[in-house]
């Protein structure tokens, strides 16, 4: 067996999850953003991944893989934003991801979230959210 990353079959997987879940569908999801975009949006960065520390002590390639949703809001005040993170949440962990060439992922949890103001642009203060979440994933 040749050993790959799972990062791009995970990234496929959450992408398909956002732009397909009833309570994310109507944001517009990106692995990048393009200029000019109408708000609010979600964009999906970081993919990282490590050897899972769940299942170290077995015979398996299994891997501890990160990744960060952000959210963009121009609304006033944090309530869109805070929405849009409530939303993420449901759809990412109300059912477990279909990863191709892997199991059903063994642990999917958020590790962190945050709000910040996004003052970059005079004319208009954006809201910044970030959730990075990890998923253990084992090759089926």
């Amino acid at each position: 067996m040749t050993r790959k990353l799972g990062l791009s079959v995970l990234e496929k997987a959450v992408y398909t999850r956002l732009t397909t879940h009833a309570s994310t569908n109507s944001y517009s999801t990106y692995g990048y953003v393009p200029k000019n975009v109408s708000f609010p949006f979600i964009s999906m960065q970081g993919f990282s991944g490590i050897v899972s520390p769940i299942f170290d002590n077995r015979d398996t390639e299994a891997e501890a893989n990160y990744f960060e949703i952000h959210v963009w809001s121009d609304y006033r005040g944090n309530k869109e934003a805070l929405d849009m993170q409530n939303n993420i949440i449901q759809a990412l962990t109300g059912s477990s991801l279909s990863i191709t060439g892997y199991q059903t992922p063994f642990d999917l949890e958020l590790d962190y979230s945050d709000i910040f103001i996004d003052d970059t642009d005079e004319d208009k203060i954006k809201r910044h959210g970030v959730m990075r979440f990890r998923v253990e994933m084992a090759p089926s």
